[in-house]
């Protein structure tokens, strides 16, 4: 807290040191009494960033607002990451740009969060499946009783025009598409949205006598886009987290996984990038070849380097125990020195029905080198 924020660490550090100085120099626990703005901040920090034992003790009593772009800032605007990383390889394409080695990292961590993002959700699947008849009811209900006021007094009203009928008639069809079934097609969606905006219409009386104020027709056009989100999600969400387009730019991927070999830390990444350029309708000839493309990448730059590694760290550790002048390495002292523990920590992957076991290729790997160096004899190499 104090890092990010100068001007608070500015205020406790002399608040800190009037308090002190008042109190000859010496601490006790009525001068730390005395430190409001220091106890205000701690306070904050530990509502900004609490610890496990403060978050299990957490209960919720009532309801919270997740905060929307509008908000945080009015003029936010929403950020589309498939679209943004598209464009960013376009114009480096167009404009003939080498594209800096800085924003390599950043790009695969884009499409990363992007995919697991979608896994979330499709993990979530049927939950979402379970709730959404449920979460439609409810909007419906809502939508009903705020459009009830506006038919009731209608039918009691004495005169007709061509605008009331149409309102009338508009309410009725609402009210006909909500309450005749339990699903909603983009046919009934499209009929509901056009009876909602007639509905809507403005009438000639005075706004402290109009039956529905403006707040209300917010309300209604928010609950019609809960009815658009809710009936369609699976088809938005699969859109929204689109990465098909680095099909066409597939050279990224072994620079990503070579990337993600220098930092073992990103190791999860492999999981999600391996789906990042896969076409769902793609025609079965060109999805087996990205699939032998993407196996050919893990194999060179991920299986190879590891199972070397590994080897290699093997040979120093009992060159180290058996030969005096050599040291263990230490990873602490040694800035190059890589934890690969979390590449043989991973789950199977599975590439497009195969599966490659990083543990049992590092296995398969040192047991072939141990027997031919130990077992074969030298001079019957054939």
């Amino acid at each position: 807290m104090l890092a990010q924020h100068a001007d608070v660490e500015a205020k406790v550090r002399a608040e800190c040191r009037h308090v002190l100085a008042a109190n000859n120099h010496s601490w006790d626990w009525k001068a730390l009494g005395e430190l409001k703005y220091t106890t205000a901040v701690i306070h904050e920090t530990l509502r900004l960033f609490p610890t496990a034992s403060m978050l299990a003790t957490r209960v919720c009593v009532q309801d919270n607002d997740m905060p929307t772009l509008a908000s945080v800032n009015q003029h936010a605007k929403p950020v589309f990451i498939p679209k943004v990383i598209h464009t960013l390889l376009q114009l480096h394409l167009q404009l003939n740009i080498p594209m800096p080695k800085r924003i390599l990292r950043p790009l695969y961590h884009c499409v990363e969060m992007n995919k697991a993002i979608e896994f979330m959700l499709a993990r979530k699947n049927p939950i979402l499946a379970e709730s959404a008849a449920l979460m439609l009811r409810q909007v419906a209900h809502a939508l009903t009783l705020l459009l009830r006021p506006i038919k009731a007094k209608l039918e009691a009203s004495k005169r007709f025009d061509d605008t009331k009928l149409d309102i009338l008639a508009a309410v009725s069809v609402v009210e006909d598409i909500l309450h005749t079934g339990e699903s909603f097609s983009s046919t009934r969606l499209t009929v509901l949205s056009l009876a909602i905006q007639i509905a809507l219409i403005s009438d000639d009386e005075p706004k402290d006598k109009k039956t529905i104020t403006p707040s209300g027709e917010a309300e209604a056009r928010k609950l019609v886009w809960k009815l658009h989100v809710l009936c369609d999600f699976q088809r938005k969400i699969r859109l929204a987290t689109d990465c098909s387009f680095l099909y066409w730019s597939r050279e990224l991927l072994t620079l990503f996984v070579q990337d993600m070999y220098s930092v073992p830390e990103n190791a999860n990444a492999i999981k999600v990038l391996k789906t990042a350029g896969h076409e769902e309708n793609a025609v079965a000839y060109y999805v087996e070849a990205f699939a032998s493309f993407v196996e050919e990448v893990v194999e060179d730059d991920l299986v190879v380097p590891l199972c070397m590694d590994i080897e290699n760290d093997l040979r120093l550790h009992v060159h180290s125990v058996h030969l005096e002048h050599m040291e263990t390495p230490n990873p602490i002292n040694n800035a190059d020195f890589k934890v690969l523990h979390y590449y043989m920590d991973l789950r199977p992957i599975r590439i497009w029905g195969k599966c490659v076991d990083l543990r049992d290729r590092v296995t398969h790997y040192l047991e072939s080198t141990f027997y031919n160096l130990t077992t074969v004899a030298l001079h019957d190499w054939k």
